[in-house]
């Protein structure tokens, strides 16, 4: 709780980070938009939080289907 982000530090890898903040791994590669099995490099800012579903307002917006009535 209260991590957005990490930052990455020598000899951790994007499974000890997972285990650290007991997220699934495949998640935390989904986040950072990471290709799965590469590792990220020591200072690299990795995000922990999702934030699409605050910008994804589509979802929102009502189909208005019968418009013409």
């Amino acid at each position: 709780h209260g991590f957005d982000f990490h930052i990455v530090k020598e000899n951790e890898t994007m499974s000890s980070i997972s285990q650290i903040y007991g997220m699934k791994l495949k998640k935390l590669y989904d986040r950072n938009l990471m290709d799965y099995g590469t590792e990220p490099k020591v200072g690299q800012k990795l995000w922990l939080r999702d934030y699409k579903k605050h910008s994804d307002v589509i979802e929102e917006t009502p189909i208005i289907e019968d418009f013409d009535k």
